[in-house]
């Protein structure tokens, strides 16, 4: 049986402090985590369209269950 060394270890140990942190950190500012999106929700069918960074969406609803950032009107 091959035992790990002790930088090993620390390593280990210092990535998963690491990804412990980083869900903690997206917990506790309400921003959506890796398994959050994208966002199971039912939209409207109504048209106000918005722009956002990954393109354009058919309203806000849609861009938000996209997890779209930097949204904005379509017409502004």
């Amino acid at each position: 049986m091959r035992r790990f060394s002790n930088i090993a270890k620390a390593f280990a140990l210092v990535a998963a402090i690491g990804a412990i942190a980083w869900t903690a950190n997206s917990f506790a500012k309400g921003k959506p985590g890796p398994l959050d999106c994208p966002r199971d929700i039912l939209c409207p069918d109504v048209y106000n369209p918005v722009w956002c960074d990954q393109g354009m969406f058919p309203n806000a609803c849609y861009a938000y269950a996209a997890c779209a950032t930097n949204c904005g009107a379509a017409g502004s």
